[in-house]
Formats: structure tokens, C-alpha cells, sequence
């Protein structure tokens, strides 16, 4: 599948459910009361309880992995900044933008702007991300 610069990949809007929460906290071993506790998070300056930063930037990595596969998962890199947080029952979506294509050796070096969005276009994440492709696998050969 060509790539092109200027190409924009937008994922499916999710809603963050403290079910998710909860099984992240449980996978990752990260019980933070900031996740967990009402009470707690509540009398946080966040005033609620957040979502596990990595939580959300798993949106933007599924998003990659589907737009470049393979290539993504052993040859991507990722560089983010964490700008808002992100609450139960607010509803995000990861934005893909191709910024530059170069061709290097065999492999073709793909820069991306990366950002994670809430429902009312607050960034919550933005970045980039660096892939490294086969330059026939770019062209679809």
C-alpha cells in the first residue's frame, strides 16, 4: 500500500469506560487511587478520576498497527507529550498525519505528527512517530 505525505488516518471514536480503567489497572499492576477511587481522585486537582496515560496512547499505537502492520511493531518509534487528562466518559480518537517520506538504504524512514483527541478537540497527546519500512512493502510490490 503506498504512502503519501499529506495522508491523515483518523481512528474510530471511544468512549473511556472506568471498566477499562479498572483492567488496565489490574494488567499493569498500576492501582494508582488517581484510577481507582472516587473519593480520592475527587479531591485531586483533576477533580476526577483519569485514565492511565498509557491507556489512551494505546489508541494511538493500535491506530499505527493498523495503518503500517508489521512495521510499526518492530521498527516504530514513538515521542509524546502528555497534555490533558483524560476522564471516564470522555471520548477520544487518534489522528495519524504522514509528514515526511526518505528513503534511507533499503528502508524508507516515515515521520508521522501523532495526537490523541478529545470529544471537544482538546489534544491530549500529541508527538511524533518514526517508521522504518522495506521500500517494496511501501510501494505494495
Amino acid at each position: 500500500m503506498q504512502k503519501t505525505i499529506g495522508e491523515i488516518y483518523t481512528s474510530n471514536s471511544i468512549i473511556i469506560e472506568q471498566t477499562q480503567i479498572n483492567k488496565y489497572a489490574e494488567a499493569s499492576g498500576d492501582d494508582n487511587p488517581i484510577h481507582l477511587d472516587q473519593d480520592f481522585a475527587q479531591k485531586s486537582n483533576f477533580g476526577g478520576i483519569v485514565a492511565h496515560g498509557m491507556l489512551v496512547l494505546a489508541q494511538i499505537s493500535e491506530l499505527l498497527t493498523s495503518i503500517f502492520g508489521i512495521n510499526w511493531i518492530n521498527n516504530g518509534y514513538l515521542d509524546v507529550r502528555f497534555r490533558r487528562p483524560v476522564f471516564v466518559k470522555d471520548s477520544i480518537q487518534s489522528i495519524i498525519e504522514i509528514t515526511s517520506i526518505e528513503s534511507i538504504n533499503d528502508k524508507n524512514e516515515i515521520n508521522c505528527k501523532v495526537s490523541c483527541v478529545k470529544n471537544n478537540d482538546e489534544s491530549v497527546i500529541v508527538g511524533t512517530a518514526k517508521i522504518y519500512m522495506i521500500y517494496k512493502e511501501l510501494k505494495g510490490d
